[in-house]
């Protein structure tokens, strides 16, 4: 027996509500002429088990991971809070995920501006987009990464190795490394309060 298809109703979702879209950016940010504009994403492992806080910071691109044991919206902001330094945000930028639900409190902790990603174009932050993809060299798509189980030594030996990995520009090979330029930035990962 045929039936008609239900209808969706969106209408009561939750929805996170950008402070500014992306194309409000600044342009020294989108140039990387200008540091501390960090863009920010969340890494799921298979089957929901595992989720991965992954900042970028696009000038140098410096990056820092961390495990988290859920990626509910209270448990990534105080992730990010411990991550990053105050001194070190000038701007963070996130997709439309409920996860980023507190970024008010966030930008209010950091100092820093809060930019947002169209709905659907998490692409546009392209820093954190193609981290997340090189990350996936070490922790495969297939993979699960409970928090209780990873390793946070092995994930600050991935971020160095990273971060000491020099850039390859569009113009051809830059031998800095992301490492010297912004030493002290990221904080040791502490446990988190359950």
């Amino acid at each position: 027996m045929w039936r008609p298809a239900r209808r969706r109703r969106h209408g009561n979702r939750l929805k996170v509500t950008p402070a500014q879209e992306i194309a409000a950016r600044p342009a020294e940010i989108n140039e990387r002429k200008r540091a501390r504009g960090w863009e920010v994403d969340l890494m799921i492992g298979a089957g929901q088990q595992g989720v991965l806080l992954v900042a970028v910071e696009r000038q140098s691109r410096m990056v820092g991971c961390r495990a988290l044991e859920s990626k509910e919206a209270a448990v990534v902001e105080r992730a990010l809070a411990a991550m990053l330094s105050r001194e070190a945000v000038l701007s963070l930028t996130y997709d439309r995920g409920l996860e980023w639900m507190r970024h008010g409190a966030i930008a209010a902790a950091f100092g820093a501006e809060s930019y947002f990603c169209l709905p659907c174009h998490g692409w546009q932050k392209r820093c954190v987009e193609n981290m997340n993809g090189l990350r996936r060299r070490y922790l495969p798509k297939g993979d699960s990464f409970p928090c209780e189980e990873m390793d946070h030594a092995w994930l600050r030996g991935v971020d160095a190795e990273r971060n000491g990995r020099p850039e390859t520009g569009e113009r051809g090979v830059d031998l800095k490394t992301s490492h010297p330029a912004f030493p002290d930035t990221l904080r040791q990962p502490v446990p988190l309060e359950t």
